[in-house]
């Protein structure tokens, strides 16, 4: 294995280890407020949830969304 695949590993286990026992909706709280924008993965990699850290944020993006959509 990679050292940058064995780095992000270690990551998801620490994120895992960090926020692993946490209820779903308190995870993307702690993720929202942690980031400006964060996708939310499945274990296939499709994208299962969104945060975004501020409200400002959210209607650019969403709007952005709707434009380029």
């Amino acid at each position: 294995m990679d050292v940058q695949l064995q780095n992000h590993a270690h990551n998801l286990g620490f994120v895992r280890q960090m926020l692993g026992g946490l209820e779903p909706a308190h995870a993307a709280l702690v993720i929202a407020a942690a980031s400006d924008l964060a996708f939310i993965l499945d274990e296939h990699g499709v994208v299962a949830d969104l945060a975004v850290g501020s409200e400002e944020l959210r209607v650019v993006f969403f709007e952005a969304l709707l434009v380029y959509s």
